[in-house]
C-alpha cells in the first residue's frame, strides 16, 4: 500500500492546490521513488501558475521530465502546459516557443488518436493565436477537431473550447 499512499498523497496536493491552497504544494519532493504521475505534475504545475508562480510550475515539469525522461502518452498534455506556463513567463521570445509547443502538442496528440489531448492542445493554440489578432487561424485549427466531438459537451474543455469558438465568430 506504501505505493498507492504515495500517489493519493500527491493528489490530494493537487485538489488543495485546484482550491488554491498554495501552501499544500510546500513538501512534494519530486524526487521520492514513488512519484511518477505525470498528470499529477502537470495539474501541480497549472495551480502553481494560477497562483502566480509559473516559475515554479516549470521547475516542477523540469524535475519530472528529468526523472521521466519517456513521457508516453501523456507527451501532448506535458508540452500543452509547458507551452502555457511559458507564456506566463516575459515576453517577447516566449510566444513562438509557447505556439510551438502547442503545435508539437497538437501533433502528438492527432498521431496518437488522443482526441481529448488534441482539443486541449488546440484550444490553448487557438487562444494564443486569437491574442495575436490571428482569429481565422484559430477558427481553423480549434473547429475540426470540437467537431469531431459527439457527446460529451458538458465536459469542461468542450465548453472551454465552445465558447472561444463563439468568441472567434463573434457569437460570445
Amino acid at each position: 500500500l506504501f505505493h498507492w499512499a504515495n500517489f493519493g498523497s500527491r493528489y490530494r496536493r493537487v485538489i488543495a492546490l485546484k482550491g488554491v491552497n498554495v501552501d499544500s504544494i510546500d513538501g512534494i519532493d519530486l524526487s521520492d521513488a514513488g512519484f511518477r504521475p505525470l498528470t499529477a505534475s502537470t495539474e501541480i504545475a497549472e495551480a502553481l501558475a494560477k497562483t502566480g508562480r509559473s516559475d515554479e510550475g516549470l521547475t516542477v515539469l523540469d524535475g519530472f521530465e528529468s526523472q521521466s525522461p519517456e513521457l508516453g502518452a501523456f507527451t501532448p498534455e506535458f508540452l500543452r502546459v509547458r507551452g502555457e506556463l511559458m507564456l506566463l513567463q516575459p515576453p517577447p521570445i516566449n510566444m513562438r516557443q509557447s505556439e510551438d509547443l502547442f503545435r508539437q502538442a497538437l501533433d502528438v496528440a492527432h498521431r496518437r488518436g488522443a482526441l481529448s489531448l488534441e482539443l486541449r492542445a488546440a484550444t490553448s493554440l487557438a487562444r494564443l493565436l486569437s491574442n495575436q489578432g490571428r482569429r481565422s487561424e484559430a477558427t481553423s485549427c480549434l473547429r475540426p477537431i470540437y467537431d469531431c466531438f459527439t457527446e460529451g459537451f458538458d465536459t469542461v474543455d468542450l465548453i472551454t473550447a465552445k465558447r472561444l469558438l463563439d468568441d472567434l465568430s463573434g457569437l460570445g
